[in-house]
């Protein structure tokens, strides 16, 4: 299994990949978004490939070098989760890292499970009209 997944795929105070890894999940790879997977990064910087210092899993960016997994990327996931949480505005770039997502699945018959988490400010409905 692969996941895209950043700062706010949590489930109470613990990430989805530290609880899913302790239940004995196999998570060959994460692949991380704007921000980076555990969101250290300031808006825009340009993210690279690292192994995550808690699990020891490999974090491929998506956010840098490249914009959407290789086939070589895919070649040992069977299956990728996609746990990114939005907040309903224009300018967020999780939107584009799920379409891009979903196209490499498409492209090397991979299947994608998508969590569609709520918005957390989905009864604030605030600022200029886009015409």
């Amino acid at each position: 299994m692969a996941i895209l997944a950043n700062q706010t795929s949590i489930i109470g105070n613990t990430h989805l990949v530290d609880s899913l890894k302790k239940l004995g999940v196999n998570i060959v790879k994460v692949f991380g978004p704007e921000h980076g997977f555990r969101g250290t990064a300031s808006a825009g910087d340009h993210v690279s490939d690292e192994v995550d210092a808690a699990t020891g899993i490999p974090i491929i960016s998506l956010y840098g070098a490249k914009n959407k997994p290789s086939k070589a990327d895919l070649a040992n996931v069977d299956i990728l989760l996609y746990d990114l949480q939005d907040v309903g505005v224009r300018f967020y770039t999780n939107i584009n890292a799920l379409s891009r997502l979903m196209e490499a699945c498409y492209e090397n018959g991979k299947e994608l499970l998508i969590l569609d988490r709520p918005n957390p400010n989905g009864y604030l409905i605030d600022g200029p009209v886009l015409i």
